[in-house]
């Protein structure tokens, strides 16, 4: 069966889970052209313990993101891959903070 690169991510959005963990969410793109082997969800930001890009796989369409530094802005990404390499990336912003029921919640721009 031929594969083509996949299509991107849709619905693609943050929420803050306390100060230092963020759920984020999405679903499969319409046109995952492919098998789906995995998600690849990245992000920079500064880490209770370190700083720097961090890259996540997973097969479920969503992850929480945990160790953030208090109400730090970071920028996640999210791309579908398949057989045939990487989709293209979904971005979302997203801010955690101590007042999690009252977060920002950040919806997805490609």
């Amino acid at each position: 069966v031929q594969q083509f690169l996949p299509g991107f991510v849709k619905s693609l959005k943050a929420q803050a889970l306390s100060s230092s963990e963020i759920l984020v969410r999405w679903q499969e793109p319409a046109e995952p052209n492919g098998v789906v082997l995995y998600y690849e969800v990245s992000y920079h930001a500064p880490l209770l313990d370190s700083s720097g890009t961090v890259f996540m796989k997973t097969n479920a369409t969503q992850v929480v993101i945990g160790n953030l530094a208090s109400d730090t802005l970071i920028t996640i990404s999210v791309a579908l891959i398949n057989g045939a390499g990487t989709g293209g990336k979904t971005l979302v912003n997203a801010l955690a903070t101590v007042a999690s029921t009252s977060a920002r919640n950040t919806e997805q721009t490609t």
